[in-house]
């Protein structure tokens, strides 16, 4: 009997012990670090649409390296009367008379085609999306911070970075900038009351770890 009262006894102090440790733990975590676990990689990135409706010619796909001013494609704009759909359709399908000239579609920044939507020789209208360019040399961290905590945000503040894919591995960067305007992301709270949070772009040192655009990440921002 005393043996299993020692036992319980004993389990009850670890049991503290556990929950005075975590405590200081948090404690501890909360006044040196803002951390964020919506985060992602990123990278400056262009996203081409059709600026009118007509005939396309591609000439690029996913996954190609471009180079900006670099010629992908051209519309040859069709008169509205003359497009059956709003919808893409297959080539030679529509009247083409009294089509337009054929605008060239550039690239506005050098890098690497993440999508490339469209295929050569299809109808597409106006405000459709072509294609996706990244910049993957430039490879960075977007987390998005709490607002209540974003004043504690500073440019040059050391940041611990810690991707899913790379369990075990801390990435060294620090706050490049803080974004222009919060709520692009929200989670509701107890109360009525939503918590916007505001993007922090963060430099990364990635070293030679292979690191894929769109990446999630966690970071933690060193308090000043």
């Amino acid at each position: 009997m005393k043996r299993r009262s020692f036992l319980w006894g004993l389990i009850l102090v670890l049991f503290l012990l556990a929950g005075i440790g975590g405590g200081i733990y948090y404690g501890y975590q909360q006044q040196n670090y803002i951390a964020s676990d919506i985060a992602q990689v990123k990278a400056p990135m262009a996203i081409l649409t059709a600026e009118a409706t007509g005939k396309l010619d591609w000439k690029v796909h996913g996954g190609e390296a471009v180079k900006a001013g670099e010629v992908i494609g051209s519309l040859t704009p069709i008169p509205s009367p003359s497009v059956p759909s709003p919808l893409l359709s297959g080539a030679g399908t529509s009247n083409l008379s009294g089509k337009s000239p054929a605008q060239e579609i550039k690239s506005p920044i050098s890098g690497t085609v993440l999508e490339s939507l469209p295929s050569s020789n299809r109808i597409t209208v106006g405000g459709v999306p072509l294609a996706m360019v990244a910049d993957l040399s430039d490879l960075h961290i977007v987390a998005y911070v709490d607002e209540s905590k974003i004043t504690g945000v500073k440019k040059g503040q050391q940041v611990d970075i810690h991707l899913d894919a790379e369990p075990g591995i801390t990435f060294k960067g620090k706050v490049d900038r803080i974004g222009d305007q919060a709520g692009d992301l929200k989670s509701t709270t107890s109360s009525t009351k939503e918590v916007q949070r505001v993007p922090v772009y963060i430099e990364a040192d990635f070293q030679d770890h292979e690191v894929v655009y769109g990446m999630n990440a966690a970071v933690k921002i060193h308090k000043s």
